[in-house]
């Protein structure tokens, strides 16, 4: 495509940008892009475990540490399961983002659902210590994953 202006209406495709999909801007290189995949994963892997696998004595103690079962948490459990795909969607939305050269809006998506996930982790720990394993794997990766970025 001959350098100069392109006629009105016309966009410009991610991979004829100059330099390509930008990959390498502060904060999301591979190394926090892993991080944020990995929050995104704890959360696609989070939602059967809680909405569909909870009533399995094994899954309980990995979530809670006790196979005890609690019927009265049941039909909550399986609803709030259902926010953890959704959850996952932001990470992977912001990345996308990103690639296609829409810096303020992948940026903006991955520090705001980054922020709700570490809150997330913080209060579930704070409701319940023994809920900890929930915890360790909501907060940390996306709480690690700016940090990755300046590596």
């Amino acid at each position: 495509m001959p350098a100069g202006p392109r006629p009105k209406g016309e966009r410009q495709s991610a991979g004829s940008r100059a330099g390509g999909p930008r990959w390498g801007t502060a904060g999301t290189d591979g190394a926090s892009r892993v991080f944020a995949l990995l929050a995104a994963a704890v959360h696609i892997a989070g939602w059967p475990t809680e909405s569909f696998l909870h009533g399995r004595p094994r899954v309980r103690a990995l979530c809670t540490g006790s196979t005890a079962d609690a019927p009265g948490v049941r039909a909550w459990r399986f609803g709030v399961g259902f926010h953890n795909p959704f959850l996952a969607l932001g990470p992977i939305a912001g990345i996308v983002a990103l690639h296609l050269g829409h810096e303020t809006a992948g940026r903006s998506s991955a520090i705001r659902i980054r922020a709700f996930l570490i809150v997330g982790g913080i209060m579930l720990f704070a409701s319940g210590p023994e809920l900890w394993r929930g915890s360790l794997g909501q907060a940390p990766p996306p709480a690690v994953a700016p940090a990755a970025g300046l590596l």
